[in-house]
């Protein structure tokens, strides 16, 4: 798009603009429109292909010899020399104003997940609904989030949800599903075991049948095929709770980069704290209970 669009502006240019003006640097300045254009549309790569482009443009209609493409004077090759020296630090520029602003937004989506997160982990002492929270904030990533965590030695699916409502009925099927804890090529159970992400670029039919120990269980991942993933453990204290797994569908998706990767390690490491916090609060109220119940008459 891009290129494209650069493209057409400085066709309007050698259309518009006489071959016959003094300086060449008149329409060289007019091009550096379509050069910024074209990076802010496409990036880098675009910019530089429509600098080049457009230098040549320059060379051959501008360039006041019509007899020959490379006429003129050493004036008129400064000129585009300098023509392109001034629209590769535009393009330099431009890109790191760019890079600088996706930064900005992608710090902008973190924090705003790791607050709302953290107000809801203030507000919830059950463990499953706290995980529910995770699935319901990380899935602003993703189409798909499924948590999986370690319960009395197998996995357990505790949570999923879905950013499209006509995925729910894949998304609960999937819950139905558990990982096999003795399966070493599941994403999930490879981050839990090594406390690693396992980033999928694209989700292949092997993956899935690696992944997968029975038919029902593949039939019902089927739908993620073609699409993207990243599944990272769920730790506290270097302990492994579980996993969470953020998938992008599509044919093909966008892959998580390593911003997005990093915003799931903090989700992940928020969400074992509250977890692990959350499951010891359980653990000590029952006791308690227990001992209540203990201490209390059978009879009164």
């Amino acid at each position: 798009a891009g290129i494209g669009v650069g493209a057409l502006i400085c066709f309007v240019i050698v259309m518009v603009v006489p071959h016959d003006v003094d300086r060449v640097l008149i329409p060289g300045e007019l091009m550096l429109l379509a050069v910024v254009t074209a990076t802010v549309a496409g990036g880098r790569i675009a910019g530089t292909l429509v600098l080049a482009g457009s230098a040549v443009a320059l060379l051959y209609f501008f360039v006041p010899d019509p007899d020959s493409f490379m006429g003129g004077t050493a004036s008129d090759y400064f000129s585009v020399l300098l023509y392109l020296l001034v629209g590769a630090v535009l393009i330099a520029a431009v890109s790191s104003l760019i890079m600088a602003r996706n930064r900005l937004r992608t710090e902008q989506v973190r924090l705003q997940l790791l607050i709302d997160l953290s107000t809801h982990f203030d507000l919830d002492l059950d463990p499953d609904a706290t995980l529910r929270e995770v699935a319901r904030a990380a899935v602003s990533l993703s189409d798909v989030c499924v948590v999986d965590v370690l319960d009395r030695g197998r996995v357990r699916r505790a949570a999923g949800t879905t950013s499209d409502r006509e995925l729910d009925r894949f998304v609960d099927n999937l819950l139905r599903h558990e990982p096999q804890i003795d399966n070493p090529s599941h994403p999930a159970v490879i981050a839990i075991q090594t406390g690693k992400p396992v980033v999928l670029d694209h989700i292949t039919a092997d993956v899935l049948d690696a992944a997968t120990d029975a038919p029902e269980q593949r039939r019902a991942t089927g739908f993620v095929q073609g699409g993207s993933a990243v599944v990272v453990p769920i730790m506290a204290n270097r302990e492994a709770l579980g996993a969470m797994s953020l998938v992008r569908l599509g044919r093909p998706a966008q892959p998580f980069d390593s911003e997005a990767v990093s915003i799931a390690l903090d989700i992940a490491a928020r969400a074992g704290e509250a977890f692990k916090r959350t499951r010891t609060h359980q653990a000590v109220r029952n006791a308690f209970v227990n001992i209540q119940r203990a201490l209390l008459p059978e009879q009164l």
